[in-house]
């Protein structure tokens, strides 16, 4: 995870994190095969600690939907912009092996069970709801990669925080606000 943190899936080199653990490298093919096992190992920590970011800001809420919805979002793009390393490790596609998919699609599952309680959907109005959800994700994904690589990465953190509060307001606002459609142009999600 150090060097995950430090920087990104680039250096997460097998040599490397053999030499910090004091093993050879042969040792370490006892528990990863290939680079890309080793990648998926730490592509794994890392989004257990976005989780976990999220969640700490899910808790320190008060409990209304908004409120825990917008705790929900500030979670992943403080975590963005704190840990730019970890959270470029949770945006990975690692090869054979895996499942291939971006962790953070995980922001859709959970940003379902956060509406859920809010915005009850029925079966017939799914798909238009999925897109919704991945909707939002892009928004919010979008401003983080604004302030890891954007122009927002060099910005005073007065701005920072400005347009996270923005954001986070918005997208909140108008997710709650949003009644599923049936029979929407959606599908397939």
């Amino acid at each position: 995870m150090g060097l995950a943190r430090c920087g990104g899936p680039d250096a997460v080199v097998l040599r490397e994190a053999t030499r910090r653990v004091g093993v050879s490298p042969t040792a370490a093919y006892r528990h990863f095969a290939t680079h890309d096992d080793l990648l998926d190992a730490v592509r794994r920590e890392a989004q257990a600690a976005l989780d976990a970011s999220i969640e700490a800001e899910v808790a320190a809420s008060p409990r209304t939907p908004a409120q825990c919805l917008e705790a929900y979002i500030l979670g992943y793009l403080r975590f963005a912009h704190s840990e730019a390393g970890l959270f470029r490790m949770t945006m990975l596609r690692t090869g054979a092996g895996t499942d291939g998919s971006p962790a953070p699609s995980r922001f859709r599952h959970l940003l379902a069970a956060l509406l859920d309680p809010a915005v009850p959907v029925s079966p017939d109005d799914r798909d238009h709801r999925a897109a919704i959800e991945v909707a939002a994700w892009a928004i919010v994904h979008g401003l983080a990669l604004l302030l890891l690589d954007g122009p927002l990465a060099a910005a005073p953190r007065r701005h920072v925080d400005a347009v996270m509060d923005i954001v986070v307001q918005v997208v909140a606002d108008r997710l709650l606000s949003i009644a599923p459609r049936p029979g929407g142009r959606a599908a397939g999600w």
